[in-house]
């Protein structure tokens, strides 16, 4: 339909602090409980922590570093936690959520919250950052994938309980587009979708999504990529669904 999906995206994040400082600032204040910071054990010979430790320090905030939990993109992962000595029943609770919060594969908008707490966000803050999750992903822990949908399409969508798009023959030949690590749905997306067409979007697990696109796009900014679900792709993605077909309606998925 010589639709452009890149209209669709930009970068509209807001991180709750906009820098190390600021954020160790917080910690100081007891404004916030903790600060974590993901790495890799390499990094602790790099100038960013040595500078970590001295604005640490600084503020009389006590570091403390942990193993992380392994993946396929970071072997050797630590956590460094910034805080007040009184703070550290932080770290071993936060430790037992990873321990446990995967038990079932997934990763979920509960354990995010319940995270959120234990680093100490404020209320405003974590109810500020749920919002923008559900607004950026359909699930936790899976790719997330946008389509344009006729509306026929949407009423079978429906008509399956937004458990998937269609069957084979009617998802054969669909378009799916996915965008970079750096680009966001715009709060006024709604506003470029053409007349009589509906963005949908669902989650989908990691092995379908690395065969459907190039996985050598994580590492470009601010590019969309699109592809025609193949038969065969068709035919595995409604096994590959991590979560319900979500519409675009107003400023929310549903």
């Amino acid at each position: 339909m010589g639709f452009d999906p890149n209209v669709l995206f930009g970068d509209v994040r807001r991180p709750a602090y906009k820098t190390q400082d600021a954020e160790l600032d917080a910690v100081k204040a007891r404004d916030k409980g903790i600060a974590m910071y993901s790495a890799s054990r390499r990094d602790l010979a790099t100038r960013w922590f040595t500078e970590l430790v001295r604005a640490a320090n600084d503020r009389g905030l006590t570091l403390a570093i942990t193993p992380g939990v392994p993946s396929e993109q970071l072997s050797d992962p630590v956590r460094i936690y910034a805080l007040h000595d009184d703070q550290a029943w932080r770290i071993p609770a936060h430790r037992a959520l990873w321990a446990t919060a995967l038990v079932d594969g997934r990763w979920t908008f509960a354990t995010e919250a319940q995270e959120s707490m234990l680093l100490g966000y404020s209320l405003d803050q974590r109810a500020s950052w749920l919002a923008e999750s559900r607004w950026n992903q359909a699930a936790f822990g899976s790719a997330t994938v946008y389509t344009l949908l006729t509306a026929a399409q949407r009423r079978r969508a429906l008509e399956l309980g937004k458990r998937c798009f269609g069957d084979v023959a009617e998802t054969t030949g669909m378009q799916l587009f996915v965008h970079g690590d750096n680009a966001r749905v715009l709060p006024s997306a709604l506003r470029h979708v053409p007349s009589g067409c509906t963005l949908a979007r669902a989650a989908i697990d990691h092995d379908l999504y690395l065969d459907l696109f190039d996985p050598k796009h994580r590492k470009r900014r601010r590019t969309v990529w699109q592809v025609a679900l193949t038969a065969e792709h068709a035919r595995e993605l409604n096994a590959a669904m991590r979560s319900n077909v979500q519409f675009l309606v107003g400023k929310s998925w549903r």
